[in-house]
Protein backbone atom coordinates (compact mmCIF):
# COMPACT_ATOMS: atom_id res chain seq x y z
CA UNK A 1 0.00 0.00 0.00
CA UNK A 2 1.82 3.23 -1.06
CA UNK A 3 0.01 6.71 -0.97
CA UNK A 4 0.45 8.25 -5.04
CA UNK A 5 -0.69 11.91 -3.85
CA UNK A 6 1.60 13.91 -1.22
CA UNK A 7 1.16 13.79 2.00
CA UNK A 8 1.21 17.09 3.90
CA UNK A 9 1.56 16.72 7.89
CA UNK A 10 0.34 19.51 9.06
CA UNK A 11 -3.10 19.82 7.46
CA UNK A 12 -3.70 16.09 6.98
CA UNK A 13 -3.90 13.34 9.23
CA UNK A 14 -1.25 10.87 8.40
CA UNK A 15 0.64 7.66 9.97
CA UNK A 16 4.05 6.42 9.72
CA UNK A 17 5.03 2.92 9.24
CA UNK A 18 6.94 1.26 12.73
CA UNK A 19 8.88 -0.76 10.09
CA UNK A 20 10.08 0.67 7.00
CA UNK A 21 9.25 4.43 7.72
CA UNK A 22 6.81 5.18 5.08
CA UNK A 23 4.00 7.66 5.62
CA UNK A 24 -0.07 7.24 4.57
CA UNK A 25 -2.71 9.08 4.50
CA UNK A 26 -5.16 8.07 7.33
CA UNK A 27 -8.05 7.43 4.85
CA UNK A 28 -5.30 5.28 3.06
CA UNK A 29 -4.24 3.44 5.78
CA UNK A 30 -8.28 3.08 6.52
CA UNK A 31 -7.55 3.45 10.38
CA UNK A 32 -10.42 5.19 12.16
CA UNK A 33 -9.48 8.38 14.48
CA UNK A 34 -9.39 6.61 17.50
CA UNK A 35 -6.88 4.08 16.18
CA UNK A 36 -4.98 7.41 14.95
CA UNK A 37 -5.15 9.26 18.42
CA UNK A 38 -3.84 6.03 20.41
CA UNK A 39 -0.86 5.39 18.03
CA UNK A 40 -0.13 8.95 18.67
CA UNK A 41 -0.58 8.69 22.46
CA UNK A 42 0.60 4.74 23.46
CA UNK A 43 4.19 4.43 23.61
CA UNK A 44 5.12 1.06 22.14
CA UNK A 45 2.16 1.16 19.95
CA UNK A 46 3.16 0.48 16.09
CA UNK A 47 1.04 0.93 12.89
CA UNK A 48 2.84 -1.37 10.13
CA UNK A 49 1.48 -0.60 6.03
CA UNK A 50 0.58 -3.74 3.97
CA UNK A 51 4.07 -4.63 2.59
CA UNK A 52 5.76 -4.57 6.27
CA UNK A 53 2.91 -6.37 7.78
CA UNK A 54 3.18 -9.19 5.33
CA UNK A 55 7.43 -9.43 5.97
CA UNK A 56 6.18 -9.80 9.36
CA UNK A 57 3.96 -12.66 8.94
CA UNK A 58 6.79 -14.30 6.52
CA UNK A 59 9.71 -13.79 9.73
CA UNK A 60 7.09 -14.76 12.66
CA UNK A 61 6.29 -17.69 10.74
CA UNK A 62 9.78 -18.88 10.37
CA UNK A 63 10.63 -18.28 14.10
CA UNK A 64 7.85 -20.36 15.40
CA UNK A 65 9.05 -23.30 13.02
CA UNK A 66 12.62 -22.84 14.67
CA UNK A 67 10.82 -22.69 18.11
CA UNK A 68 9.11 -26.23 17.48
CA UNK A 69 12.52 -27.49 16.37
CA UNK A 70 14.42 -26.17 19.75
CA UNK A 71 11.21 -27.81 21.61
CA UNK A 72 12.14 -30.83 19.77
CA UNK A 73 16.06 -30.89 20.61
CA UNK A 74 14.90 -29.93 24.15
CA UNK A 75 13.08 -33.36 24.73
CA UNK A 76 15.43 -35.27 23.20
CA UNK A 77 18.16 -34.13 25.36
CA UNK A 78 15.86 -34.56 28.64
CA UNK A 79 15.33 -38.43 27.21
CA UNK A 80 19.69 -38.72 26.68
CA UNK A 81 19.71 -36.87 30.64
CA UNK A 82 16.88 -39.29 31.97
CA UNK A 83 19.63 -42.93 30.38
CA UNK A 84 22.73 -41.24 31.64
CA UNK A 85 20.62 -41.09 35.13
CA UNK A 86 19.76 -44.78 34.92
CA UNK A 87 23.45 -45.56 33.97
CA UNK A 88 24.67 -43.59 36.55
CA UNK A 89 22.98 -45.28 39.11
CA UNK A 90 23.90 -48.86 38.01
CA UNK A 91 27.52 -47.51 37.78
CA UNK A 92 27.13 -46.25 41.72
CA UNK A 93 25.60 -50.05 42.53
CA UNK A 94 28.77 -51.83 41.53
CA UNK A 95 31.39 -49.04 42.93
CA UNK A 96 31.16 -49.70 46.81
CA UNK A 97 34.64 -47.74 47.78
CA UNK A 98 33.81 -43.97 49.17
CA UNK A 99 37.10 -43.22 47.61
CA UNK A 100 36.11 -43.59 44.00
CA UNK A 101 32.73 -42.47 44.04
CA UNK A 102 34.40 -39.12 46.37
CA UNK A 103 36.67 -38.74 43.11
CA UNK A 104 33.59 -39.13 40.54
CA UNK A 105 31.87 -36.38 42.34
CA UNK A 106 35.23 -34.06 41.91
CA UNK A 107 35.39 -35.22 37.85
CA UNK A 108 31.72 -34.62 37.60
CA UNK A 109 32.05 -31.00 39.55
CA UNK A 110 34.69 -29.79 37.42
CA UNK A 111 33.35 -31.01 34.19
CA UNK A 112 30.14 -28.51 35.06
CA UNK A 113 32.63 -26.11 35.74
CA UNK A 114 33.95 -26.39 32.54
CA UNK A 115 30.90 -26.67 30.36
CA UNK A 116 29.44 -23.26 32.27
CA UNK A 117 33.25 -21.46 31.21
CA UNK A 118 31.95 -23.06 27.82
CA UNK A 119 28.89 -21.55 27.75
CA UNK A 120 29.34 -18.23 29.04
CA UNK A 121 32.09 -18.03 25.70
CA UNK A 122 29.13 -19.72 23.40
CA UNK A 123 26.92 -16.43 24.79
CA UNK A 124 29.57 -14.10 23.69
CA UNK A 125 30.12 -15.66 19.82
CA UNK A 126 26.28 -15.75 20.05
CA UNK A 127 26.02 -12.11 20.18
CA UNK A 128 28.93 -11.49 17.88
CA UNK A 129 26.85 -13.70 15.49
CA UNK A 130 23.43 -11.72 16.12
CA UNK A 131 25.22 -8.03 15.51
CA UNK A 132 26.55 -9.66 11.89
CA UNK A 133 23.27 -10.73 11.63
CA UNK A 134 22.05 -7.09 12.37
CA UNK A 135 24.63 -5.67 9.67
CA UNK A 136 23.65 -8.54 6.68
CA UNK A 137 20.00 -7.16 7.45
CA UNK A 138 20.82 -3.85 6.61
CA UNK A 139 22.43 -4.40 3.50
CA UNK A 140 19.25 -6.53 2.27
CA UNK A 141 17.34 -3.76 2.77
CA UNK A 142 19.19 -1.64 1.03
CA UNK A 143 19.19 -4.28 -1.72
CA UNK A 144 15.18 -4.78 -1.40
CA UNK A 145 15.15 -0.73 -1.92
CA UNK A 146 16.63 -1.45 -5.18
CA UNK A 147 13.90 -3.86 -6.82
CA UNK A 148 10.88 -2.23 -7.53
CA UNK A 149 7.56 -2.86 -9.35
CA UNK A 150 8.25 -7.04 -9.21
CA UNK A 151 6.72 -9.68 -6.80
CA UNK A 152 9.49 -11.43 -5.01
CA UNK A 153 9.28 -10.95 -1.78
CA UNK A 154 8.37 -14.36 -1.01
CA UNK A 155 11.76 -15.32 -2.86
CA UNK A 156 13.51 -12.42 -0.99
CA UNK A 157 12.34 -13.62 2.30
CA UNK A 158 13.15 -17.37 2.15
CA UNK A 159 16.60 -16.47 0.93
CA UNK A 160 17.36 -14.10 3.70
CA UNK A 161 16.81 -17.20 6.12
CA UNK A 162 18.69 -18.93 4.08
CA UNK A 163 21.74 -16.91 4.42
CA UNK A 164 21.47 -16.11 7.74
CA UNK A 165 21.14 -19.85 8.45
CA UNK A 166 24.47 -20.73 6.62
CA UNK A 167 26.06 -17.36 8.37
CA UNK A 168 25.45 -19.20 12.02
CA UNK A 169 26.56 -22.34 10.42
CA UNK A 170 29.94 -20.75 9.34
CA UNK A 171 30.67 -19.12 12.49
CA UNK A 172 29.72 -22.39 14.47
CA UNK A 173 32.00 -24.26 12.32
CA UNK A 174 34.76 -21.54 12.39
CA UNK A 175 36.44 -22.95 15.08
CA UNK A 176 36.70 -26.65 13.93
CA UNK A 177 39.09 -28.81 12.19
CA UNK A 178 38.26 -32.49 10.24
CA UNK A 179 41.06 -35.02 10.40
CA UNK A 180 41.13 -38.12 8.24
CA UNK A 181 42.99 -40.80 8.29
CA UNK A 182 43.44 -41.18 12.17
CA UNK A 183 42.68 -44.68 13.34
CA UNK A 184 40.18 -45.37 15.88
CA UNK A 185 40.27 -47.54 18.94
CA UNK A 186 40.72 -50.30 19.38
CA UNK A 187 37.61 -53.10 20.41
CA UNK A 188 39.04 -53.32 23.82
CA UNK A 189 38.43 -49.43 24.30
CA UNK A 190 34.37 -50.15 24.49
CA UNK A 191 33.47 -46.87 27.11
CA UNK A 192 32.28 -43.69 25.76
CA UNK A 193 34.45 -41.86 27.84
CA UNK A 194 37.67 -43.81 26.94
CA UNK A 195 37.36 -43.87 23.11
CA UNK A 196 36.73 -39.81 22.91
CA UNK A 197 40.24 -39.30 25.42
CA UNK A 198 41.79 -41.98 23.01
CA UNK A 199 40.69 -39.91 19.93
CA UNK A 200 41.41 -36.42 21.83
CA UNK A 201 45.06 -37.74 22.69
CA UNK A 202 45.63 -39.16 19.09
CA UNK A 203 44.94 -35.69 17.38
CA UNK A 204 47.19 -33.49 20.47
CA UNK A 205 50.20 -36.02 19.26
CA UNK A 206 49.73 -35.19 15.22
CA UNK A 207 49.04 -31.44 16.53
CA UNK A 208 52.33 -31.57 18.70
CA UNK A 209 54.07 -33.19 15.75
CA UNK A 210 53.41 -30.48 13.68
CA UNK A 211 54.58 -27.91 16.28
CA UNK A 212 51.27 -27.04 17.21
CA UNK A 213 51.26 -28.14 20.99
CA UNK A 214 47.87 -28.24 22.77
CA UNK A 215 45.94 -29.31 26.27
CA UNK A 216 42.96 -31.14 26.24
CA UNK A 217 41.32 -27.91 28.15
CA UNK A 218 41.82 -26.39 24.68
CA UNK A 219 39.25 -28.71 22.96
CA UNK A 220 36.12 -27.89 23.17
CA UNK A 221 34.07 -31.32 21.78
CA UNK A 222 35.55 -34.18 19.81
CA UNK A 223 33.35 -36.79 17.55
CA UNK A 224 33.64 -39.02 14.43
CA UNK A 225 31.00 -38.35 11.80
CA UNK A 226 28.73 -40.78 10.56
CA UNK A 227 28.54 -44.36 11.98
CA UNK A 228 31.28 -47.03 12.04
CA UNK A 229 31.63 -49.70 9.70
CA UNK A 230 32.89 -53.21 10.39
CA UNK A 231 36.32 -51.91 8.28
CA UNK A 232 36.68 -48.84 10.94
CA UNK A 233 40.74 -49.91 11.14
CA UNK A 234 40.68 -49.90 7.19
CA UNK A 235 38.81 -46.86 6.62
CA UNK A 236 38.59 -44.89 9.85
CA UNK A 237 35.88 -42.41 10.11
CA UNK A 238 36.62 -38.41 9.90
CA UNK A 239 37.58 -36.78 13.57
CA UNK A 240 35.84 -33.57 14.24
CA UNK A 241 37.37 -31.95 16.00
CA UNK A 242 36.17 -27.69 18.10
CA UNK A 243 38.91 -25.77 19.57
CA UNK A 244 38.22 -22.42 22.00
CA UNK A 245 40.76 -20.60 20.17
CA UNK A 246 40.50 -19.53 16.38
CA UNK A 247 44.00 -18.67 16.42
CA UNK A 248 45.13 -22.64 17.27
CA UNK A 249 42.88 -23.90 14.40
CA UNK A 250 44.16 -21.29 11.82
CA UNK A 251 47.91 -22.27 13.69
CA UNK A 252 47.09 -26.17 12.81
CA UNK A 253 45.70 -25.82 9.51
CA UNK A 254 48.81 -23.67 8.63
CA UNK A 255 51.18 -26.44 9.75
CA UNK A 256 49.11 -29.05 8.44
CA UNK A 257 51.05 -29.80 5.52
CA UNK A 258 54.34 -31.34 7.80
CA UNK A 259 52.11 -34.00 7.91
CA UNK A 260 52.54 -34.78 4.06
CA UNK A 261 56.80 -34.70 4.48
CA UNK A 262 58.69 -37.81 3.14
CA UNK A 263 59.50 -38.65 6.85
CA UNK A 264 56.16 -38.03 8.22
CA UNK A 265 54.93 -41.01 10.62
CA UNK A 266 51.62 -39.32 10.23
CA UNK A 267 51.61 -39.44 5.81
CA UNK A 268 48.19 -40.84 5.49
CA UNK A 269 46.35 -38.24 7.57
CA UNK A 270 44.88 -34.40 6.45
CA UNK A 271 43.70 -31.61 8.79
CA UNK A 272 40.79 -29.81 6.64
CA UNK A 273 38.68 -26.96 7.51
CA UNK A 274 34.98 -28.19 8.73
CA UNK A 275 33.16 -27.00 5.88
CA UNK A 276 29.52 -26.28 5.14
CA UNK A 277 27.61 -28.18 2.65
CA UNK A 278 27.01 -25.31 0.64
CA UNK A 279 30.96 -24.38 1.31
CA UNK A 280 31.67 -27.54 -0.31
CA UNK A 281 29.23 -26.95 -3.05
CA UNK A 282 30.72 -24.05 -4.23
CA UNK A 283 34.08 -25.89 -4.07
CA UNK A 284 32.90 -28.63 -6.07
CA UNK A 285 31.45 -26.09 -8.35
CA UNK A 286 34.34 -23.91 -9.01
CA UNK A 287 36.50 -26.96 -9.44
CA UNK A 288 33.82 -27.62 -12.04
CA UNK A 289 34.03 -24.13 -13.90
CA UNK A 290 37.84 -24.67 -14.35
CA UNK A 291 38.19 -27.85 -15.88
CA UNK A 292 35.17 -26.40 -18.06
CA UNK A 293 37.50 -23.58 -18.60
CA UNK A 294 40.53 -25.88 -19.11
CA UNK A 295 38.92 -28.28 -22.01
CA UNK A 296 37.43 -24.50 -23.73
CA UNK A 297 41.17 -23.57 -24.20
CA UNK A 298 42.60 -23.91 -27.86
CA UNK A 299 45.53 -26.71 -27.61
CA UNK A 300 47.87 -23.77 -28.24
CA UNK A 301 46.80 -21.83 -25.25
CA UNK A 302 46.05 -25.37 -23.15
CA UNK A 303 49.84 -26.22 -23.60
CA UNK A 304 50.96 -23.26 -21.89
CA UNK A 305 48.29 -22.55 -19.61
CA UNK A 306 45.45 -24.29 -16.96
CA UNK A 307 42.91 -22.83 -14.65
CA UNK A 308 43.72 -23.72 -11.11
CA UNK A 309 42.24 -23.88 -7.60
CA UNK A 310 44.87 -21.97 -5.03
CA UNK A 311 44.61 -21.21 -1.23
CA UNK A 312 42.95 -22.90 1.97
CA UNK A 313 39.64 -25.17 1.62
CA UNK A 314 36.78 -22.84 1.92
CA UNK A 315 38.75 -20.18 1.07
CA UNK A 316 39.92 -20.98 -2.77
CA UNK A 317 40.14 -18.86 -5.49
CA UNK A 318 40.13 -19.78 -9.29
CA UNK A 319 43.39 -18.40 -11.52
CA UNK A 320 44.75 -18.70 -14.94
CA UNK A 321 48.33 -19.84 -14.56
CA UNK A 322 51.05 -20.49 -16.68
CA UNK A 323 52.70 -24.28 -17.27
CA UNK A 324 56.07 -25.23 -16.35
CA UNK A 325 58.17 -27.08 -18.06
CA UNK A 326 58.64 -30.70 -17.89
CA UNK A 327 62.29 -30.30 -15.97
CA UNK A 328 60.04 -28.27 -13.69
CA UNK A 329 57.41 -29.88 -13.20
CA UNK A 330 59.27 -33.11 -12.74
CA UNK A 331 61.39 -31.60 -9.83
CA UNK A 332 58.15 -30.12 -8.44
CA UNK A 333 56.75 -33.89 -8.35
CA UNK A 334 59.52 -35.19 -6.50
CA UNK A 335 58.96 -32.02 -4.11
CA UNK A 336 55.28 -33.15 -3.56
CA UNK A 337 56.28 -36.47 -2.54
CA UNK A 338 58.61 -35.05 -0.25
CA UNK A 339 56.35 -32.97 1.85
CA UNK A 340 53.82 -30.49 -0.06
CA UNK A 341 50.96 -32.97 -1.80
CA UNK A 342 47.45 -31.97 -1.68
CA UNK A 343 45.97 -32.50 1.35
CA UNK A 344 42.30 -33.06 2.58
CA UNK A 345 39.74 -35.65 1.59
CA UNK A 346 40.69 -37.03 -2.08
CA UNK A 347 38.75 -35.80 -5.00
CA UNK A 348 37.50 -36.61 -8.11
CA UNK A 349 40.34 -34.69 -9.90
CA UNK A 350 43.22 -35.41 -7.30
CA UNK A 351 45.84 -38.50 -7.72
CA UNK A 352 45.70 -40.39 -4.54
CA UNK A 353 48.15 -43.18 -4.01
CA UNK A 354 46.98 -46.65 -3.20
CA UNK A 355 47.59 -47.43 0.93
CA UNK A 356 49.37 -50.39 -0.23
CA UNK A 357 52.55 -47.33 -1.74
CA UNK A 358 52.60 -45.00 1.22
CA UNK A 359 54.55 -45.09 4.76
CA UNK A 360 52.41 -46.69 7.58
CA UNK A 361 50.59 -44.22 10.32
CA UNK A 362 51.55 -44.90 13.63
CA UNK A 363 49.53 -46.94 15.50
CA UNK A 364 48.57 -45.80 19.16
CA UNK A 365 46.96 -48.57 21.62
Amino acid sequence: MECKEPINTKKETSVGCGLCGKWAHQVCSKLKDAEVTALNKKVGLRWFCTHCEELESTIHKKLNEVYVIVADNKKRIGEVDEKVDKVSEKVDAVDKKAEDALDKVDKVADRATTMVDIVDKMDDKVTKVDEKVDRFEAMVKKLEEKVENNKKEDIIAESRASVFLELRERENRKENIVLHGIKEPGTTVTRGEDRKNFDIGSALEIFEYIGCKLKPEDVRFCFRAGEKSKTANDNPRPLIIGLLDIKQRENILANSRKLGEKESVYYNVSIIPDLTPIQRKEESDLRAEADKKNSLMTAEESSNYEWVLVGQRGKRKMIKRQKMFQGHKQAQTASQRGGTRKRGRPVESETVSPPSTRPHQRQRY
